[in-house]
């Protein structure tokens, strides 16, 4: 597991309403902060980093790895290079939870998705998440519900676009 810091990863992929250390079945898994892991019964250990000390991956043989909220990573490429390296084992899997914004890797996931080169693009909004309360759903439809940042945060809609500027990405790109 990756996340942009390693207090992300603890307070949310871990500990948060849905992290994994509340839905886990009881008994099935030791969480051991000091080796920065999880040991489960079945024999897998789940290895905890953070996008800011990528130099950790080194070594790890990994089978799969979740990415949390890669866009909002700080440096993507020297992490996403590293997790390149070390997820090598049998049919190795990535799983990305992000909200889009327009950076290079995600254009780049996002491109090869378009292209079935081994990437599946799946999406869902944020009424969808089971975790979230109703009075929260009530409070983001009333205020972002039609703008931009909930087509972005509530929609997981890609915006290219940047309001008022004289060139769009498609023009830039060209």
């Amino acid at each position: 597991m990756i996340a942009r810091t390693y207090r992300d990863l603890v307070d949310t992929c871990l500990e948060g309403p849905s992290g994994l250390l509340r839905i886990l079945p009881s008994g099935t898994f030791e969480y051991r902060p000091s080796k920065q892991a999880i040991y489960c019964s079945n024999g897998a250990t789940i290895h905890l980093y953070s996008a800011e000390k990528h130099e950790s991956m080194r070594g790890p043989n990994l089978a799969w790895a979740w990415c949390d909220e890669l866009a909002a990573w700080d440096d993507i490429e020297p992490v996403w290079e590293q997790l390149m390296m070390a997820t090598r084992v049998g049919d190795p899997r990535i799983f990305i939870s992000t909200t889009p914004q327009p950076k290079d890797r995600v254009l780049a996931l996002l491109d090869d998705a378009e292209k079935g080169t081994g990437v599946r693009l799946t999406t869902a909004n944020s009424y969808q998440n089971r975790f979230l309360s109703s009075s929260w759903k009530e409070f983001i439809h009333g205020a972002f519900e039609g703008t931009r940042l909930g087509r972005q945060e509530i929609y997981a809609e890609l915006l290219t676009d940047v309001p008022g500027a004289l060139w769009s990405y498609a023009v830039v790109d060209g």
